[in-house]
């Protein structure tokens, strides 16, 4: 059970560092 939680959590994790990514190599030309 803690083992499911940890994955979800460095998932999500990852998941936000992706779209902070995204969001600071396109959001220069959107803004």
């Amino acid at each position: 059970m803690q083992t499911i939680i940890l994955d979800t959590k460095s998932s999500i994790s990852r998941a936000i560092k992706r779209i902070d990514y995204l969001l600071y190599k396109y959001g220069n030309k959107i803004l």
